[in-house]
């Protein structure tokens, strides 16, 4: 397998197992040791992205995503994805950017904006 395919195959089960809050099950798998996370909303580590994926996973255990899209680009991928907290909700769109040393990722960034269920777009969000 190519490592641009490797790398989002890996990509893929981190942010279904970030959504499923399996993420530390695989942890040592797939977080580089020593990465960065770029999320505001808690402390920098793995280890505090951690506690926040378990802790997301508590609050609503029937959180699902769908992933749009996957590209690849040297050592980045990037996901375009639908987050769902719970069945009927319209959920969010989300993005990930994923760097990655080898076959772990080392760096990532994310950003998301919900859905508007009433939105005059008629291409909707996705």
């Amino acid at each position: 397998m190519m490592l641009d395919e490797l790398r989002k195959k890996l990509a893929a089960e981190f942010m279904q197992r970030t959504a499923d809050g399996t993420l530390a099950q695989a942890a040592t798998r797939l977080l580089a040791p020593g990465g960065i996370h770029h999320d505001w909303r808690f402390p920098a580590g793995w280890d505090s992205f951690l506690s926040a994926v378990a802790e997301a996973h508590r609050i609503s255990p029937e959180r699902r995503i769908e992933i749009k899209h996957l590209l690849s680009d040297d050592d980045f991928v990037i996901g375009h994805v639908h987050v769902v907290q719970r069945p009927g909700d319209p959920g969010a769109v989300g993005f990930f950017l994923l760097r990655f040393e080898g076959e772990r990722i080392a760096e990532m960034w994310a950003a998301g904006q919900a859905v508007q269920a009433d939105s005059p777009n008629i291409h909707g969000a996705f």
